[in-house]
């Protein structure tokens, strides 16, 4: 009923949405591929298994910093959330404590660190506030340096065959203290270092790999700071890919776009490159996506709906879609294997039970089928005020499903967007294809029911898609309620079991900003005709 506090979960593991254009205006990535080597017989491999090996430094035990808590229960220790994101990024991590306890000195720190980085060039200190330890690694950084520079004048083709473009060891230190993050030092890059030394990098002998260096020291501080773990996971993977073995899943871009897709654009949608470039608003989100980074979903989107018009959704399906110059290919993610449910209220499901789940509260007592509480997605499940509006359409076994949500504009305005999907039934029952045009490009979507309260009042569904023209597929995940407020807390339980089930932690969901100031007078009329 209308005083019940009632749930919707929308269920994911990993990745971000692209609601079909995160990708405009990229240009192909470089293409490096590096062979895994053993370093000796008396060393360990730097690769087990195919994955990258990491040395990361942090207070493992304490509480994970705001942004990363559950929405309800005890916060995640460092150790869980960077386990998990390490685990997501499909990396081999060696984790030192990053904090000074008894019985454990500072020489002992460093005998750890010199031993964890024996077969590794990448580093990163994460949340290390404590200037003692700071100064540990500073120190133990020092020496690692100063044996590698004899191991790369002993063995070149050691040097690069198994450790990647360099053996000198890179490190970045993240949410730490001052002195700490100015030891950072990516590839040719280095934060705080000589200054005749970096002039020479920079314009003359290393020219390229100080840019990137730069580049990537800014674009994981900034990744960081959004303290989310699809962000974390995703900063991770980009550190190996750019430092150690290229990733075609994490990278920085290359540069403008290449010949063959200009040419692409230019022969075949003229006049909506033109018309894009003529007007401000279309040309700037054009720009500030060309420059935020090819595999930043979280940015990327920010940006086109803070952007979006009629001229870039043109640009958009001409460019992506129809002529897909930039050579865009994805499929939707086929685990984790996650199952609709079975049966509901003792009676086995059937799609019209999974319909009037979905529909929810719409024209019961409310405007609308559920609002959402959190979401687990960075990129596209957590803007303030999200409405979800599912109904049948005008036409004979139609459905529609419209999310209404709240966008704070890069700008500082605070604007109201709306999608507007079509929806199929499943082979399964409890199981629907979604499709959306959104912004110009075409994303596809399988939706399954897979848990709901006998009353109505939480139910769980899980999404995969992909963008195919954007090159992007996708999962995402939303907890809603019928009013925006938290769920039942006789019902969090079970709703941590079903999570489980699907690959997510509760602390990877964030709070929804549902302010009654901020979420008034939003667009929720029907189109379509709809009813329910």
């Amino acid at each position: 009923g209308g005083n019940q506090q009632d749930v919707v979960v929308h269920v994911s593991n990993r990745g971000g949405r692209s609601m079909g254009s995160g990708q405009h205006g990229v240009a192909r990535a470089r293409r490096m591929s590096l062979r895994a080597h053993a370093i000796g017989s008396e060393q360990k491999e730097r690769v087990i298994q195919g994955r990258v090996k990491m040395v990361v430094v942090a207070p493992l035990e304490r509480h994970a910093p705001t942004g990363l808590r559950s929405p309800w229960g005890p916060p995640p220790t460092m150790k869980q959330v960077l386990e998990r994101a390490a685990e997501k990024a499909e990396l081999d991590v060696t984790w030192v404590n990053g904090d000074i306890v008894v019985g454990r000195n500072q020489r002992d720190i460093e005998r750890e660190m010199i031993d964890a980085a024996s077969d590794t060039p990448i580093c990163m200190a994460i949340q290390v506030q404590d200037e003692r330890m700071g100064n540990t690694i500073i120190r133990s950084l020092e020496k690692i340096r100063t044996q590698r520079k004899q191991t790369e004048t002993q063995s070149e083709d050691v040097r690069n065959r198994a450790m990647g473009k360099s053996a000198a060891m890179n490190f970045i230190s993240l949410g730490g203290t001052a002195q700490l993050s100015t030891a950072s030092k990516l590839l040719a890059y280095e934060v705080q270092g000589n200054m005749f030394t970096s002039v020479i990098r920079r314009f003359f002998l290393q020219r390229n790999d100080w840019a990137k260096g730069k580049e990537l020291y800014t674009t994981m501080t900034d990744l960081y700071e959004r303290y989310n773990a699809d962000d974390l996971s995703y900063l991770m993977r980009l550190y190996a890919s750019e430092c150690v073995r290229w990733d075609k899943e994490a990278h920085l871009d290359a540069g403008g776009p290449a010949f063959d897709t200009l040419s692409c654009m230019l022969t075949n949608c003229r006049s909506e490159v033109l018309a894009c470039l003529m007007d401000q608003n279309c040309r700037t989100a054009i720009t500030k996506l060309s420059s935020c980074g090819i595999r930043d979903q979280v940015k990327s989107y920010q940006i086109i709906a803070s952007y979006e018009s009629e001229l870039f959704a043109s640009f958009s399906l001409c460019v992506l879609q129809k002529h897909n110059c930039m050579g865009n290919t994805a499929a939707m993610p086929q685990s984790p294997n996650v199952q609709p449910m079975q049966a509901f209220r003792g009676k086995p499901m059937s799609h019209s039970i999974a319909q009037d789940i979905l529909i929810g509260w719409l024209r019961k007592e409310k405007e609308y089928s559920w609002r959402v509480y959190a979401g687990q997605n960075a990129a596209y499940d957590r803007f303030p005020c999200q409405y979800q509006l599912f109904y049948f359409g005008k036409a004979k076994g139609s459905m529609w499903y419209d999310p209404v949500f709240r966008v704070e504009t890069l700008d500082g305005n605070k604007v109201w967007r709306r999608r507007h999907y079509r929806v199929r039934k499943g082979d399964l029952p409890g199981t629907f294809h979604f499709s959306v045009l959104d912004n110009g490009v075409v994303s596809k979507e399988f939706w399954k029911v897979v848990e709901c309260a006998e009353d109505m009042s939480w139910c769980i569904l899980y999404y995969e898609g992909a963008a195919s023209a954007a090159g992007t597929s996708y999962q995402g995940s939303i907890l809603a309620t019928a009013d925006g407020l938290a769920p039942p807390a006789h019902a969090q339980e079970r709703i941590e079991r079903v999570l489980e089930q699907c690959d997510i932690k509760t602390w990877e969901l964030t709070t929804v900003d549902n302010m009654c100031e901020l979420c008034s007078n939003a667009p929720l009329s029907i189109e379509d005709g709809g009813w329910v």
